[in-house]
């Protein structure tokens, strides 16, 4: 299949499902999922390309937590995935390294994933337990050079409260690379 190239991000339509782009391991620039049966991307998938932005991770040391945070669209409505994870050991940069290989269960209270509106910002349900499921960092790699990190991996989560609709993430996949001085914080 054709892959349609942008300045920024590289959108391979996956084999089995061209809504989402494929999974990689080479710093594409690009997430998907599948939420609610409506593709999210954060690649615009025809005419010219855009990225949008890169995931941003905050790292908190006094609090030992990370957040990631995917900019994307689901149909024509903006639209962020975020996780939330507590107890990786991610005090600096290069502690990312850390999460090669790493299956992190998303239990819904201290480790959660949540699909918000990006113009609302972050606002867990009433209840407050978010996404159940797990995020899957399946490759972390270095590279000297550019001084960049390479990020890959999958994620399913499913938000339940009993005041909205159950909200289902599924065949969530990304492959980015993060730079120190663009979008990794500590805090």
């Amino acid at each position: 299949m054709l892959g349609l190239l942008s300045c920024d991000g590289l959108y391979i339509p996956d084999p089995i499902d061209p809504r989402i782009p494929k999974y990689t391991e080479n710093g594409s620039d690009v997430a998907g999922a599948i939420i609610n049966n409506i593709c999210w991307t954060s690649v615009e998938r025809f005419g010219f390309l855009t990225a949008k932005d890169k995931p941003y991770f905050i790292s908190s040391a006094l609090t030992d937590s990370l957040v990631i945070q995917f900019n994307g669209i689901m149909g024509y409505e903006n639209t962020t995935i975020e996780f939330h994870l507590k107890g990786l050991n991610i005090r600096k940069f290069d502690d990312l390294i850390l999460l090669k290989n790493k299956k992190i269960q998303l239990d819904g209270v201290m480790n959660f994933g949540v699909v918000t509106d990006s113009y609302l910002g972050f606002s867990p349900n009433a209840s407050g337990m978010e996404g159940v499921g797990q995020i899957y960092f399946r490759n972390v790699t270095f590279d000297n050079s550019s001084g960049t990190h390479i990020l890959s991996g999958t994620f399913v989560f499913t938000e339940t409260d009993s005041s909205s609709p159950i909200t289902e993430v599924s065949y969530g996949r990304f492959d980015y690379s993060l730079s120190e001085n663009s979008n990794f914080r500590i805090e």
